[in-house]
């Protein structure tokens, strides 16, 4: 299905490729937000309402948010037209995953929607299953308005400079210049700045945080892994910034104790660590120790059993979400491939711990470098995503990647280039293929998208 978040995007591409490129996107991107910005705000001002009330009216905000998707889901949604009669129950539901989504594209689209409203999204998945979704406009921007309560949480305020960190390419004559980062507007969600984490080493690494105290950002954001290796740099090299960071928002990766200790008296603030996805379901939030509180504003957690029944206070389950910010496509008891501990239930609004289905997944290259997988694969959205039903990576020694592939229909030498190049820019690795029609779980019942056969 082509709509215009697609002709957008090739607009984007098209603009990113001149001289000026960078700026002129983001300036244009700028422009068009100011038209939205009564709404965003508004919104803003509901998230935060919500999710620094009390217990009972987040629990009560999560139940009538459920109701609410529901009903849409049920009146405008051609897959669930035949659920009207039990919306009282959520377990009447089926449970989604990524290969029903495929399969039902077309019926889960809110009918109400029209082509112009609606933005294609793609996951590359930690699960090793990238997923092709379409959701609508504002969704994007419910997505942000979470991100700048996290940010207050750490005491932002409109005005300070935020400086993120992912899997984002830079130009080859960028990085012979030392520069590893990109400028975007003051105001941008995900950062005035943002540094790329598929670059970094003991080479290069001062130049890091070099332009970081250039910047003298309020907040950092992005992997876990990434700071973790900036932050033993500090503390190693004995840093000292002449500004004050308000806090840090780790997101995307598993994160340790220890790791977020490390980073917190490196950088002398405090850390928050999130847990989302980009299928827009959920939105967690840690801010003491490793326990997440759900965000009743953003969807409708369950943590079930292998029977889909919900587990026990204290037992480990599977995270199955259903989102409230894509009214487009509204995704009702997705399976997120998530598992965790369940520490609270409280309508659909829960606390969880004890986190098993993220971790610090690394690629080995040839000289015993690790390169987390978020940034290189799980953080890109590749064209090669919606021609493979699942990959997986194993690892027989450093430098060696030999990539499993079970294809779609439309899968060519074309996806296996994409993937080639991705995994080849980032280090020295010998890369090979193999295809299947079939990849099997590990041991535990689990898939495991990358495999090593030697200990790291």
């Amino acid at each position: 299905m082509v709509v215009i978040g697609d002709i957008i995007s090739m607009v984007k591409r098209v603009i990113l490729k001149l001289p000026i490129g960078n700026r002129l996107f983001w300036s244009l991107v700028r422009i068009k937000s100011l038209k939205g910005s009564v709404k965003r705000r508004k919104y803003l001002e509901y998230v935060l309402d919500i999710n620094n009330s009390n217990e009972n009216r987040r629990a009560e905000t999560c139940k009538n948010n459920l109701d609410k998707i529901l009903r849409v889901a049920a009146e405008k949604v051609v897959f669930y037209n035949n659920y009207s009669e039990v919306l009282h129950d959520l377990t009447n539901f089926p449970i989604q995953n990524k290969k029903l989504i495929r399969d039902n594209l077309k019926n889960l689209l809110n009918m109400d929607y029209s082509r112009s409203d609606l933005v294609t999204r793609n996951t590359g998945g930690s699960t090793g299953e990238p997923l092709l979704f379409v959701s609508d406009r504002r969704a994007g921007g419910k997505d942000n308005a979470h991100h700048f309560f996290l940010y207050g949480l750490l005491g932002w305020h409109r005005g300070d400079i935020v400086v993120g960190s992912g899997g984002i390419e830079i130009t080859e004559e960028k990085r012979k210049a030392g520069i590893f980062w990109i400028k975007r507007f003051k105001s941008h969600v995900f950062g005035y700045y943002e540094f790329s984490t598929l670059y970094l080493n003991k080479e290069n690494i001062r130049l890091y945080i070099s332009q970081l105290a250039n910047i003298k950002p309020a907040i950092l954001r992005g992997y876990p892994s990434f700071y973790k290796e900036l932050a033993s740099y500090i503390i190693q090299n004995e840093i000292v910034f002449d500004f004050a960071i308000k806090g840090i928002n780790l997101t995307a990766e598993y994160c340790s104790l220890s790791d977020k200790e490390l980073i917190e008296s490196a950088f002398n603030c405090k850390v928050i660590l999130e847990l989302g996805h980009s299928e827009l379901g959920m939105f967690l939030y840690s801010t003491d120790g490793l326990t997440y509180t759900s965000c009743p504003t953003y969807g409708y957690i369950e943590v079930l059993d292998d029977n889909d029944r919900l587990v026990e206070i204290g037992q480990i389950g599977r995270i199955v979400v259903t989102s409230f910010i894509n009214v487009a496509m509204p995704l009702i008891r997705y399976d997120t491939g998530d598992y965790a501990r369940l520490k609270s239930f409280n309508h659909g609004y829960v606390k969880i711990d004890k986190l098993l289905g993220r971790s610090q997944d690394v690629l080995v290259d040839k000289c015993g470098r690790k390169i987390p997988l978020v940034g290189l694969i799980f953080g890109q959205h590749l064209n090669c995503f919606k021609n493979i039903q699942r990959w997986q990576i194993t690892q027989s020694k450093f430098g060696l990647a030999q990539v499993k592939v079970v294809r779609d229909i439309n899968y060519s030498e074309l996806d296996e280039d994409e993937i080639k190049d991705v995994i080849g820019r980032s280090g020295d690795f010998e890369i090979s293929f193999s295809y299947t029609d079939e990849i099997l779980v590990s041991e535990n019942g689990k898939f495991q998208f990358i495999r090593h056969e030697f200990k790291l």
